[in-house]
C-alpha cells in the first residue's frame, strides 16, 4: 500500500479515535469523482500528455450529501475514474475546492506548508481578490505549486462557497483559528470581487 492510502488510513483513524465517524474512499467509491485524461496545451499545435493525470467532469453531489445526513465525515483521496475504469491522479487542493463548489459550502480551508500567499519580500497576504491574483501570476510572486491552489481556490468563491482560506498547517489549531475565531493571522483569505 502506497503512503497515500496509509495517510488517509491514519486521518480516518484519528478521526475515529475523537468519537466522529470517517469513512475513507476514492474516486471510484459511489462513483464519486468522475474524470478525464489532462492533456496540456503549450502550443497553438502541440499537446502533451502527462501521463495519468485527470481532470474533473463530474462531482457525485447526491453520494457526498449522503454520507453527511448518515453523519459519516469521508476522507476523499484525489484521484478520479474515467467511464472506462482507468484512474487518474488529481491535485488534491482542485479536488477539496470542487467538493466545496458542488455542496455550497460555507467554508473552504486548504491546509500547506506554508504561511500562505507571500509577496516578494516574504511577507504574508492575508486577503486575495481576483485583480490582485492575476497581478501576482503574471509578475510569478504566485507560482508552481500555488497556483492550482489559487486557482481552484478563487472558482470556489466564485461559484457560491462562502469563504476559502488558505492556511498554514505547522501552526498549532490553525483550523481552530480560522473557523472559532475568524482570524487571518494564520493565512490568505481569497475574495471573490
Amino acid at each position: 500500500m502506497g503512503s497515500r492510502g496509509q495517510v488517509q488510513q491514519d486521518i480516518v483513524m484519528n478521526i475515529n479515535q475523537f468519537g466522529a465517524q470517517a469513512i475513507g474512499l476514492t474516486g471510484k467509491d459511489g462513483n464519486l469523482i468522475q474524470a478525464k485524461k489532462l492533456i496540456k496545451n503549450e502550443e497553438p499545435l502541440s499537446k502533451i500528455d502527462i501521463g495519468f493525470v485527470g481532470e474533473i467532469t463530474f462531482i457525485n453531489e447526491s453520494f457526498i450529501k449522503t454520507l453527511q445526513n448518515n453523519q459519516l465525515i469521508p476522507v476523499i483521496s484525489p484521484i478520479g475514474y474515467c467511464e472506462s475504469g482507468t484512474a487518474y491522479n488529481i491535485n488534491a487542493d482542485i479536488v477539496a475546492a470542487k467538493i466545496a463548489e458542488v455542496l455550497k459550502a460555507e467554508i473552504l480551508l486548504i491546509m500547506t506548508n506554508t504561511v500562505g500567499v507571500v509577496d516578494k519580500n516574504g511577507s504574508l497576504l492575508t486577503h486575495l481578490s481576483l485583480t490582485s491574483i492575476d497581478k501576482l501570476i503574471e509578475n510569478g510572486t504566485i507560482s508552481d505549486g500555488m497556483i492550482p491552489k489559487i486557482q481552484s481556490s478563487l472558482n470556489a468563491a466564485k461559484n457560491g462557497v462562502g469563504s476559502v482560506h488558505i492556511v498554514d498547517g505547522r501552526v498549532k489549531h490553525c483550523l481552530l483559528s480560522e473557523v472559532l475565531f475568524n482570524k487571518n493571522s494564520t493565512g490568505t483569505k481569497i475574495i471573490w470581487k
